[in-house]
């Protein structure tokens, strides 16, 4: 039985992302469109993302490799590899998300003129090598002032006793340098139905808005998936020069109202919130056109 269990767990490690630091390891299908020339610039930092049968977002190997000012991700469909490269300036957002062990960063933007968004998945246990690519990525695109950021941080002070998770996550998600505007924390909403059932409305979910990007946390959309979302959550990194405007508007259900962020891309992101937040979201849209018009 060990030895089935150890087998298990070795097959599983297998199909983890393993970080790639020189040209002779990169996997021979990538090797012939790997975008690096030998001494024009130091070695990129890589990732080789294996395919996982159990996985519905990575059943095909991926390799990531970053550089200073762009990212590429050659994917590997039949026989054939298939290339995109982002340039950070042309990053609408940046997602990642975490639910107990599957994670994934998504990034979608424009490529040669044309709209498009990469997912990659992988393993929880290896979430430590696409944490510098999301932050390498933020820190390119929002060109940030120096600031006190203990004094920032303080300002999600109030959350320690709302919802320390939300807390942890926002604290974390704030750069060197930025300057926290405002914040909307939203607790989960449910209904009651008969005398012992609830329907939920939403999961709890908050926005950070700094002086140069809006931060989306959430537990995942999918209510049915609740329970396993407690355990995580998704973040999403939009760039204040990707965002055409924000929206809020009264929901047919009393009491709920729908907020939108829309982007330049025509994507939109959707919240709900409780008419209670209304004051406080409103501030959170005008503060955003004031340093939009600046």
């Amino acid at each position: 039985m060990t030895s089935e269990k150890t087998m298990k767990s070795w097959e599983t490690m297998k199909t983890w992302p393993k970080r790639i630091e020189t040209y002779e390891e990169v996997p021979e299908i990538f090797k012939e469109h790997f975008q690096w020339v030998h001494g024009d610039e130091q070695f990129p930092y890589s990732i080789f993302i294996p395919p996982n049968r159990w996985s519905t977002k990575n059943t095909i190997a991926k390799l990531m490799s970053v550089f200073e000012d762009r990212i590429y991700i050659y994917e590997q469909i039949d026989q054939k590899v298939e290339i995109l490269c982002y340039s950070f300036q042309d990053i609408y957002y940046t997602e990642k998300g975490s639910i107990l062990l599957d994670s994934w960063i998504k990034i979608s933007g424009e490529v040669q003129g044309q709209l498009k968004s990469s997912m990659i998945g992988f393993n929880t246990a290896r979430e430590d090598l696409f944490l510098p690519i999301i932050k390498k990525i933020r820190i390119a695109i929002n060109k940030a002032k120096l600031c006190e950021k203990e004094k920032e941080l303080s300002k999600l002070d109030y959350l320690k006793t709302s919802d320390l998770k939300f807390f942890n996550y926002s604290k974390q998600s704030i750069l060197e340098g930025q300057k926290v505007i405002s914040v909307v924390y939203q607790d989960e909403i449910s209904e009651k139905h008969f005398r012992y059932f609830s329907k939920r409305k939403t999961n709890a979910h908050i926005m950070v808005l700094t002086n140069n990007e809006l931060i989306m946390i959430r537990q995942e959309h999918e209510l049915q998936k609740d329970k396993d979302s407690k355990y995580g959550g998704v973040w999403d990194y939009i760039p204040f020069n990707k965002i055409k405007n924000m929206t809020l508007a009264k929901k047919e259900e009393k009491g709920l109202l729908a907020f939108s962020v829309n982007l330049l891309n025509d994507e939109s992101m959707h919240s709900i919130f409780s008419s209670d937040n209304e004051k406080t979201v409103n501030k959170l849209i005008e503060e955003f056109h004031h340093l939009a018009n600046q």
